[in-house]
Order: structure tokens, then C-alpha cells, then sequence
């Protein structure tokens, strides 16, 4: 589960560097976009902090 959310993570980084990334950040739905980003993150903010119930494999957390 880390693992993917660090390749997500790594995605997003290098997403954010786009020249694109500016102009799409402009567009008028870019706001509504990002809230309801957050608010699925707060959600689910407990979930994703445990993997969402599932075991991790090394035992580490």
C-alpha cells in the first residue's frame, strides 16, 4: 500500500512541474475539483492511514 502511494505520490510531483499545470490550475473548474478532493480525503482520511483494513505484508504499518 505504501508503495502505491508513493508512486502516486511521485505522479503528482511530477504532475505539479507540468507547464500545463498552470494554465489547467486557472480553468474555473479547477476550485470545485480540488474540494472535492479534499473532502474525499477527509472522508476517508482513517482508511487510508490503515491501508484500509488491509495487513501490511511486512508488518512495519
Amino acid at each position: 500500500m505504501t508503495a502505491l502511494a508513493n508512486e502516486h505520490l511521485t505522479d503528482l510531483r511530477n504532475q505539479l512541474h507540468l507547464a500545463r499545470f498552470e494554465r489547467d490550475i486557472r480553468s474555473r473548474t479547477a476550485v470545485p475539483e480540488l474540494a472535492r478532493l479534499a473532502h474525499v480525503l477527509a472522508r476517508y482520511h482513517n482508511e487510508i492511514a490503515d491501508g484500509f483494513g488491509v495487513p501490511d505484508p511486512t508488518g512495519a504499518g
